[in-house]
């Protein structure tokens, strides 16, 4: 199953995603989970969140992966959503 989880800096997240975004991207490279991922930006190019599409067997693995994700341990986000999500154009199991 795919997965959409949309996570929202707190509002003085930038310094902890800079000393973080190293250990992040090796998250994110290891395994297969990550289909896309990518920040949010405001207006001035601010990262602000993070959007990632994560293919897990269930909810609760799914769960368990963003867990673990280096900025969520450290308790960068604000708000994380976890979406059940399906592509309807651009097929992602290529």
């Amino acid at each position: 199953m795919l997965f959409a989880v949309v996570c929202i800096d707190k509002k003085d997240g930038a310094p902890l995603r800079s000393a973080l975004v190293s250990n992040h991207l090796a998250y994110l490279r290891n395994g297969d989970a990550v289909k896309l991922a990518g920040p949010f930006t405001d207006d001035k190019s601010n990262m602000i969140g993070s959007l990632l599409i994560i293919e897990a067997n269930d909810r609760k693995e799914a769960e368990a992966w963003v867990a673990n994700e280096p900025f969520a341990k450290a308790g960068l986000f604000e708000r994380t959503d976890i979406l059940g999500w399906f592509s309807v154009i651009n097929d992602l199991s290529a």
